[in-house]
């Protein structure tokens, strides 16, 4: 057998050199495979960048109101979209509503672009519903029925997933938003929240298995979502969520419509009828005292108020402090309206089993009563001052170009009161004085000031142009008591004396009117 060694050499030096060969493209291309596996190739980083910015721009060109969005929430719901400068076409992959019967976002709107003013129907199903917008570069926009565009201020991050949660209370077929406290994988937040997050599993859980809003109480229902996505566990306050792009979960809670009886009462504050003291009689002026219950305003009387509430939490205010008004009818002094005022406060409660109090709050768990208690904190009567001017015994007043006989205004007492000086008198023809000062207080009367008046007077036929004031006598009347104190001015300017106000008290002064000191 015959060999040809040249060609054999020739075979061994093929045969090396692809082994080299296989040898270098192994080092090279295994790299580089990695390479571009692991790092975003450059057109993807740039669709990134411009993906985040275009979402950063939008939003505030939303905000700006180019344009501005919105929902008219009509039996024909429809979005209504106004530019004021030249047209952003405004791309929208979905327009979902929230089902209250199914509990899920259902899509409404697919693939739609606008380009200028116009408005998009949305099915009747959307009426009184909430609305979320998705953008086709990744924006999530809340809606209130009849209420202009909202949204979360967080910016996009690049070549991350949008995950927007949140919160409802389902109330039959009404859909309230809700601001409730969620806590997605470790960071804590308030709903309406949106997340950016690279695809994978992450933790999420409501922090409250209770709201409360309006007079009403939600207990946790489910987790529900649309998108990208899932929540593992939809019935449980904490749960796992996969995300693998765009997600909107909601946090649903479900409003308790049960009802119970609860009355509300007062004790403390005479709110009706007469209380007789000897030969005074005092009424009281209100009848009522105001309760807001859920921020809704009642009047509450003597007799209670009873309400429907729903279980579970309401706010509740009684007035404090509350001012009673008293008027008088005594035989010292007459009828005298707003004789006392009387402060009273909030001192306590009393509830049965079934009413639980929390600060303003109140729980309600079945049939209950809640009364309130007051004491009374200050007691204030009224110090009525008049003057009593009249012309010497016997003597006639035939003309006058001005008042000068009875409730005369000008005449003054110089007192002193806690300490300060006061002067007493009215200032204005036949009305009288009247001011509030706490039972017990202590008057003392120092000074009777001079008056005179100046007109044409015809009096026991004689004309005089000025009169002038001669204080005869300083009467203090009491509710309960004819005079308490009776004082003659016989060593005038010497009119010295005291009194306690422990009633509604009447001060009279009276004047005789004289010419120069000389009797008329």
């Amino acid at each position: 057998m015959i060999v040809n060694v040249s060609k054999v050499k020739r075979g061994v030096a093929v045969a090396v050199f692809m082994l080299i060969m296989i040898i270098v493209l192994v080092a090279v291309l295994v790299p580089a495979y990695f390479v571009f596996e692991s790092t975003p190739s450059y057109y993807q980083q740039v669709h990134y960048s411009g993906e985040s910015q275009l979402q950063g721009y939008q939003k505030q060109e939303v905000f700006k109101g180019e344009p501005s969005i919105y929902y008219n929430s009509s039996e024909s719901p429809y979005l209504e979209f106004n530019y004021s400068s030249v047209p952003i076409v405004f791309n929208i992959s979905e327009v979902y509503y929230f089902s209250p019967t199914s509990s899920q976002w259902v899509v409404a709107v697919n693939n739609t672009m606008v380009e200028g003013s116009g408005d998009l129907p949305l099915p009747t199903s959307a009426f009184n519903n909430p609305i979320l917008i998705v953008t086709s570069v990744g924006n999530i926009f809340f809606l209130n029925p009849n209420s202009s565009i909202a949204s979360v201020s967080t910016v996009a991050l690049a070549g991350k997933s949008p995950v927007y949660i949140l919160a409802v209370g389902l109330n039959g077929t009404n859909v309230i938003p809700l601001t409730a406290g969620i806590v997605f994988n470790g960071q804590t937040a308030k709903t309406p929240e949106v997340f950016y997050v690279d695809p994978g599993t992450y933790t999420l859980s409501a922090e409250q298995s209770q709201v409360f809003i309006d007079g009403l109480t939600g207990n946790f229902y489910q987790w529900t979502s649309v998108g990208s996505g899932g929540v593992r566990s939809p019935t449980s306050m904490s749960t796992g969520v996969s995300v693998s792009g765009p997600l909107i979960i909601t946090l649903e809670y479900k409003m308790v419509f049960t009802k119970y009886e609860v009355t509300f009462s007062e004790s403390g504050i005479p709110l009706n009828g007469k209380i007789q003291e000897g030969t005074v009689s005092i009424c009281p002026v209100n009848s009522t005292i105001t309760l807001v219950v859920d921020n809704k305003t009642y009047q509450l009387g003597p007799n209670g108020l009873t309400l429907d509430l729903t279980y579970g939490y309401h706010e509740v205010q009684f007035q404090d402090p509350v001012y009673e008004y008293f008027n008088y009818d005594a035989p010292s002094i007459g009828k005298v309206p707003y004789g006392e005022i009387q402060e009273y406060k909030i001192s306590g409660n009393v509830t049965n089993s079934n009413v639980s109090v929390s600060g303003e709050y109140i729980f309600v768990s079945g049939n209950g009563e809640f009364s309130e208690k007051y004491e009374s904190s200050e007691v204030l009567y009224a110090l009525i001052t008049e003057n009593h001017f009249y012309l010497p015994q016997g003597s006639l007043l035939e003309q006058n170009s001005t008042p000068i006989l009875g409730d005369i205004a000008g005449q003054l007492i110089e007192t002193e009161i806690d300490g300060q000086t006061v002067v007493l008198g009215p200032t204005k023809n036949f009305e009288n004085e009247t001011l509030y000062y706490p039972s017990g207080t202590n008057i003392q009367v120092n000074y009777d000031y001079l008056d005179s008046i100046s007109g044409k007077f015809e009096i026991d036929l004689s004309y005089y142009k000025d009169l002038l004031s001669n204080p005869t006598l300083i009467e203090v009347y009491c509710a309960g008591n004819m005079v308490s104190h009776k004082v003659n001015i016989a060593n005038y300017p010497d009119v010295s004396f005291s009194f306690t106000l422990y009633s509604p008290t009447l001060l009279v002064n009276q004047e005789e009117w004289n010419e120069g000191g000389v009797t008329l």
